[in-house]
């Protein structure tokens, strides 16, 4: 059965999993350096649309990034991503390289078993709109949105879902 792959900075494959983020999950990471500005516990419980998940290598509880996102009806909204502080672009010790891409390409997934084409949108911090189009051949959509086509989605899922 297929599953995800983290890439360790040291170029080794490590398999990765998806499990729901939990309410006592969300405090910690904001002790764990996490942004701030973030709320995680907001899309815990049935209020929000949106479902959190933590990215994790298998055998290992260190959450590796998360991301929360809801089913609309012709696509998947991402909501919230983040990466672990120690997986940013811009940690001197940067542990996994591709976990922004796991986690964009697990909503991707999601997309394909929804049945809605593997299209997945989302609104980035403003510095990022050149980060996303360049990384993942995201498009621009209106009011600030990108969006991942299906072309875009079945790259991600082949890369490093395997």
């Amino acid at each position: 059965m297929p599953q995800w792959q983290l890439k360790h900075s040291s170029g080794e494959l490590y398999p990765a999993k998806f499990e729901v983020l939990k309410v006592n999950e969300t405090r910690a990471l904001k002790d764990q350096g996490w942004e701030q500005e973030f709320d995680w516990s907001l899309y815990i419980g049935s209020q929000h649309p949106a479902t959190p998940y933590k990215l994790l290598v298998v055998g290992n509880n260190n959450i590796q990034g998360a991301i929360a996102y809801q089913i609309k009806d012709d696509h998947i909204f991402v909501d919230l991503l983040e990466n672990a502080p120690f997986n940013r672009y811009n940690h001197p010790n940067r542990e996994f390289v591709n976990s922004t891409d796991v986690l964009l390409g697990e909503a991707c997934l999601q997309s394909f078993l929804h049945k809605k084409d593997g299209f997945v949108s989302f609104i980035p911090k403003s510095r990022l709109y050149p980060y996303y189009a360049q990384r993942f051949n995201a498009k621009r959509g209106g009011l600030g949105l990108m969006y991942l086509d299906t072309v875009a989605a079945l790259r991600l899922i082949e890369l490093y879902y395997v």
